[in-house]
């Protein structure tokens, strides 16, 4: 992003702030503040700079997995993509082929109904070789807010999941990184914290265990890795 479109996008979410802001008070919802007007100008701020990290990548925190900074997908073991209702790719009427999201997707931002990868069953793995070497800090799965399911059903959504650092994309061992469970009643973007690891790792595995009931596939809308990198 450069630095005429971050300026504009800070720009339009410190006035959309400020506009609510203004409501809110015309609303007579701060009453109990003894000088509205500062705390006005103290709210506003602290919006303003919530708004502004959120914009930046919605968690505050660098994506080391992303693919437009420079992150991969170099392997899924076994996992096969998930195409049974994807759409029909023809040219002059004739089928080709199934049109469904590639495994790439969970490098990418969207959160909109389908921007994910889908996959069979609700076991399956990505490798994934980050931009450049960290000292990992922390993961974040992201999964389609409950009020965007078209059936207002989360069930394709990862639930016990693994985190491994892997020594190269071949490397079938790796070491544990943590186990987590991603809760479906609790945010769409949720961070889990890593175990300690001193040496900085460039390749990452993903192992999804289970999801929250679907019976044929699994949905991952983004995962991000996060960290330090090695001065």
């Amino acid at each position: 992003m450069n630095s005429v479109l971050s300026a504009y996008i800070k720009q339009t979410i410190s006035a959309f702030a400020r506009v609510y802001i203004d409501k809110l008070i015309h609303d007579q919802q701060l009453e109990s503040f003894s000088h509205p007007s500062g705390n006005k100008t103290m709210i506003a701020h602290m919006i303003d700079e919530a708004l502004y990290r959120f914009a930046a990548d919605r968690t505050g925190l660098t994506d080391y997995a992303l693919e437009s900074a420079g992150g991969s997908i170099v392997g899924t073991r076994c996992t096969k993509t998930y195409t049974e209702g994807a759409s029909l790719f023809s040219i002059f009427g004739l089928p080709l082929a199934r049109l469904s999201n590639s495994p790439r997707t969970i490098l990418q931002p969207g959160n909109n109904p389908g921007d994910c990868w889908p996959f069979h069953g609700n076991k399956g793995q990505a490798i994934i070789r980050l931009s450049s070497p960290i000292i990992v800090s922390s993961v974040t799965l992201e999964h389609l807010p409950k009020e965007l399911a078209p059936n207002g059903r989360l069930d394709s959504a990862p639930r016990d999941f693994v985190v491994k650092a892997l020594q190269s994309e071949s490397d079938e061992d790796g070491i544990v990184l943590g186990k987590f469970i991603y809760d479906v009643q609790n945010k769409p973007i949720q961070n889990f914290s890593t175990k300690e690891y001193s040496k900085p790792i460039q390749f990452i595995e993903l192992i999804i265990l289970s999801n929250h009931g679907h019976p044929k596939y699994t949905c991952i809308y983004r995962f991000r890795v996060h960290g330090n990198m090695v001065t």
